[in-house]
């Protein structure tokens, strides 16, 4: 056989037998758990969200009402007014 160099060799000159090999995942971390509880951490905040919001409105709820009186009225402040409180009686009945 004539004398190659290193880049000409063939794979059957190196006919080692293959190695098993085993993929091993990478450890979890504190992110990984959170991806898990993502199907309930979603809705959760968006509660927590709905919650601050309903208590923030529940608290300016005159200020409220007077900028969207101001804002749909027009001019119609007393219909405004009547229709507000009359859909309020509705609601809490």
């Amino acid at each position: 056989m004539p004398e190659r160099n290193r880049k000409q060799r063939t794979c059957a000159e190196y006919s080692a037998p293959p190695l098993p090999v085993e993929i091993v995942p990478p450890p979890a971390n504190g992110l990984d758990y959170l991806r898990d509880l993502q199907p309930v951490l979603q809705p959760l905040a968006l509660l927590g969200l709905v919650l601050i919001f309903t208590v923030f409105m529940l608290i300016k709820r005159f200020d409220l009402r007077h900028r969207l009186l101001r804002l749909v009225g027009l001019g119609q402040i007393n219909i405004m007014t009547q229709a507000l409180d009359d859909t309020a009686q509705r609601v809490s009945r």
